[in-house]
């Protein structure tokens, strides 16, 4: 199975050269889609960085002209994306009209055309046309493959960049809205399909950080005292395109119930004395045997979101990026959450630029909604795309409520930010306060015993003043760090 991103770059180098395990010519150089010297070159650059590679001599002096922070090695995503773009690429010289045909001899005019009408335009065999956002990734790899192998004397600056402004944006009518949220989750058939829409949407991890998340790295899911976390799995660092970075327990907020629910009734691996090594997504046990030690394939994920989208007839795009999007919208627009916050959450390091590209269209004001306020048109108070119905212990919630009167559930990022720092006020309390000083003590103990008290935590996440107050301790504590 070729889960895991050093999986994938091994199965790729099989798909360039041939595979060992198989008779038949089925490599790219077998067959004749990419000359030897081709791959050669393009197997030298993805050697030159991988981090299990004896660097070479001739490693050393090519990569010397690259800024010092450039010379590192990669990880195998990007290795993989490196060889399967210039594969690519090769193939298609060959099926475009260009008077050169490999990488080896063609010209930057010619590059730079492939790029714009065969990708771009779609006029390329098997290709329907690509976003700009989507042929950059083809550029980079063209400039990264020349600069290193400069005796091909192809200037990288003369292989032209499209533009990233506005084409990597989020188009907000893309956006769920809370109906089309709540049809999605009714036509989740499955326990697990239903975790993995729980999962994708409300903490908007990426692919491969979903697919390798294990038992061990989610906690406080039966404690009736805490809210359940999760962490990337710190085991795998390619991939996650720098989310292990900035690693730590984020809130699992609406999708605690669908994991619990899936790891204590019907996981493969429950029973199992290495539960806690199993992943979290496993194949369905319902078709025989399952090995929860496995990770799902790469397209499992994807497969599943878009099976609920077609049953839940929403016209949208449905895939683990797509929901990663929602989600961010979500924090930023119903939660105004900070930045940075909202960065650490989805896993990006705080000099990303991703909120002002990406999610541009939240840093402007609605004027849509201005409108409709202006005219009396505006509900006097609409429900926040987090905030469910009803929560999964069967309360019927309030709109713009960001926790369960009931059970506790705090539905929104902000909520599990002021019951945290609640929960440390009283901590920080009980170390400076002299265990002599019965009445102090007494006060701190019925604090902590009241905040474990589902109605008073819901009360104070719902005081604005108190909120006001936890954000600025919040954000006093972000700085220090």
């Amino acid at each position: 199975m070729t889960g895991t991103p050093e999986e994938k770059y091994e199965s790729k180098k099989g798909r360039l050269w041939g595979r060992d395990d198989t008779f038949e010519k089925d490599g790219l150089v077998q067959t004749g889609e990419v000359t030897e010297p081709e791959a050669e070159a393009i197997q030298e650059l993805c050697d030159a960085f991988d981090p299990e590679k004896l660097e070479r001599q001739e490693h050393i002096e090519k990569k010397k002209d690259f800024e010092v922070d450039k010379q590192n090695d990669k990880s195998y995503s990007t290795l993989w994306g490196w060889m399967y773009r210039l594969s690519r690429i090769s193939r298609d010289l060959k099926n475009a009209d260009f008077t050169a045909d490999t990488l080896l001899e063609v010209t930057p005019k010619e590059l730079n055309d492939l790029m714009e009408r065969g990708y771009y335009n779609g006029e390329v065999p098997n290709c329907s046309g690509m976003t700009k956002s989507t042929v950059r990734t083809y550029q980079f790899a063209l400039r990264i493959f020349y600069r290193y192998h400069s005796d091909l004397e192809i200037d990288p600056q003369s292989i032209g960049l499209f533009s990233e402004q506005n084409d990597s944006a989020v188009d907000p009518d893309d956006m769920l809205t809370q109906d089309e949220i709540e049809a999605m989750k009714n036509a989740a058939e499955h326990p697990r399909d239903f975790m993995i829409f729980m999962l994708a949407l409300y903490t908007g991890m990426r692919d491969t950080a979903l697919r390798t998340l294990r038992v061990k790295d989610v906690k406080h899911l039966n404690d009736e005292h805490e809210n359940g976390k999760y962490r990337f799995n710190p085991n795998v660092d390619h991939g996650l395109k720098g989310a292990d970075d900035r690693n730590g327990w984020r809130p699992l907020l609406l999708a605690e119930g669908a994991v619990r629910q899936w790891l204590n009734s019907y996981h493969p691996g429950r029973h199992r004395d290495d539960f806690e090594d199993c992943y979290v997504v496993t194949a369905k046990p319902n078709y025989g045997y399952v090995d929860p030690t496995d990770s799902v394939s790469n397209s499992t994920i994807r497969r599943t979101l878009r099976k609920i989208a077609e049953k839940a007839e929403v016209d949208k795009p449905i895939n683990p990026h797509a929901m990663r999007h929602n989600f961010v919208t979500i924090c930023k627009r119903d939660y105004d959450l900070d930045n940075d916050t909202i960065k650490w959450l989805i896993g990006h390091t705080k000099d990303s630029r991703v909120m002002e590209t990406t999610y541009s269209h939240l840093s402007d004001k609605d004027f849509s909604d201005n409108a409709e306020e202006a005219f009396d048109l505006k509900e006097e108070e609409e429900r926040s795309t987090l905030t469910p119905k009803r929560c999964t212990c069967g309360t019927k919630v309030e709109p713009g409520a960001k926790a369960c009167s009931n059970c506790g559930m705090i539905f929104a990022p902000d909520a599990q930010a002021a019951q945290r720092e609640a929960k440390e006020s009283v901590k920080e309390g009980y170390k400076h306060t002299d265990p002599d000083d019965d009445e102090t003590m007494e006060e701190l103990e019925a604090i902590d015993e009241a905040l474990d008290d589902p109605e008073v935590m819901s009360k104070l996440v719902e005081n604005d003043d108190v909120m006001d107050k936890i954000a600025g301790k919040v954000a006093e504590k972000m700085a220090d760090e």
